[in-house]
């Protein structure tokens, strides 16, 4: 059994709540715990994205607490539902940077926790999510939102290779919105971007639509694995990808 040797309290009345999960991981760059932080403004409001606490950052020595990151400007001034609001992220913890992809804008933010700076990594597709006038009170009509938008997604940093991954996420498919199968109705089809460590946009692949999970990726030295969507619910296979050049 493990001793507990120190608690921490992130708490902040009024201010950010930080979170961890899987598609948003705490990373340790000691003696620093970066962690998300969801704004503690309301998702109808355009002053959501006047925040600038979107990290919370606890020293893991002396136990201080800052607030960093804003929005970018293009992000500001509109509404974008629950889903589209948030951010995904990376370390490169050689360059000692994190990397900030933000759904709504092709615009990626990288900061040292102390300077910006801002790439602009387009896909392919040229894609536009579109803002809302009001984010519906009612579940199914908010989800609607997300289902029927493109976005950027997740940002993924290859230590091995020296490469990111940007996913990039069409809206579900018409036909399938209404489909009885989760996976019918919520996946979308995505498409990964290949890009250097000088944000420098290489390549963009498409991926099969319904084959693969994108948010159950690692990677190791042998490539990029992502989980096959299941046939059989006791299994679970990933297929490891490879760059050829």
């Amino acid at each position: 059994l493990g001793n507990v040797l120190k608690t921490y309290n992130l708490a902040v009345e009024n201010g950010s709540k930080a979170k961890a999960s899987t598609r948003q991981p705490i990373i340790i760059e000691w003696p620093y715990e970066i962690l998300c932080s969801t704004p503690y403004r309301s998702l109808n409001s355009t002053n959501l994205y006047e925040a600038k606490d979107l990290l919370t950052i606890l020293n893991l020595e002396t136990k201080e607490i800052n607030h960093f990151l804003p929005y970018p400007d293009e992000v500001k001034g509109k509404l974008w539902g629950s889903n589209l609001s948030d951010k995904f992220y990376t370390y490169n913890m050689r360059n000692k940077e994190l990397i900030i992809s933000w759904p709504p804008t092709s615009k990626v933010t990288v900061t040292d926790l102390t300077n910006l700076k801002y790439f602009d990594l387009p896909s392919k597709y040229n894609i536009m999510p579109s803002p809302v006038e009001k984010i519906p009170a009612d579940y199914k009509k908010s989800h609607e939102i997300y289902t029927t938008n493109p976005q950027y997604f997740y940002i993924f940093h290859d230590k091995y290779r020296r490469i990111y991954y940007r996913l990039v996420a069409q809206a579900v498919p018409e036909r399938l919105r209404s489909s009885n199968n989760f996976d019918e109705s919520n996946l979308k089809p995505f498409s990964i971007m290949l890009v250097d460590e000088t944000f420098r946009v290489l390549k963009e692949i498409d991926f099969p639509h319904l084959k693969y999970y994108n948010y159950m990726t690692f990677i190791n030295e042998d490539g990029l694995w992502m989980a096959r969507i299941p046939e059989n619910e006791n299994e679970l296979i990933f297929d490891c990808f490879k760059l050829t050049d």
